[in-house]
């Protein structure tokens, strides 16, 4: 009870530096990053891409347009360097716009030819099946030791040729 006033500031300010230490810091939280896209969505984003190649085509040909209107350089019949970036960028827009759609047509004609043809492992099944393997199939009848049974036919050899090499 008994202090001065100097003595009550040291103590003041030993106290508070010894509490500021033990207090902790504080804590940023960072935003959770965004999960990527689920696959069976990916196909959705990309035909959204390909919905906006044509407006993005039609807007860099206007762009091209309004600038050689514009342009003194570009309107005698030279071109100046945005008017050439200009050009560079709708060639580009026009190269991207053609590969689609060639990807487009190919997949097209990819599935139309699944489409049309049936599949190879089905075409060998349909040979070799029918009622009467059916029928065979679900037989349930006791074979005589030596018959053949209805799939082997008399060509068949039962025994090899040459027993001694067989031995």
């Amino acid at each position: 009870m008994d202090v001065t006033f100097d003595e009550w500031c040291e103590q003041l300010q030993a106290v508070e530096a010894t509490a500021a230490y033990r207090r902790a810091p504080r804590q940023h939280h960072k935003p959770m990053p965004q999960p990527p896209t689920p696959v069976h969505r990916l196909a959705d984003r990309e035909s959204k891409v390909q919905s906006r190649l044509p407006q993005l085509l039609e807007r860099a040909r206007y762009t091209v347009l309004t600038h050689r209107s514009a342009c003194p350089a570009c309107q005698s019949g030279g071109r100046c360097a945005a008017g050439r970036e200009l050009e560079i960028r709708l060639g580009e827009t026009q190269a991207s716009c053609e590969i689609v759609r060639e990807q487009v047509e190919r997949q097209e004609r990819r599935t139309a030819r699944q489409q049309a043809t049936p599949s190879v492992r089905a075409a060998q099944w349909a040979e070799h099946g029918g009622e009467a393997v059916e029928k065979a199939n679900n037989l349930c009848s006791e074979r005589r030791s030596g018959s053949l049974s209805e799939f082997r036919s008399p060509q068949l050899p039962l025994t090899p040729r040459d027993d001694k090499a067989h031995e």
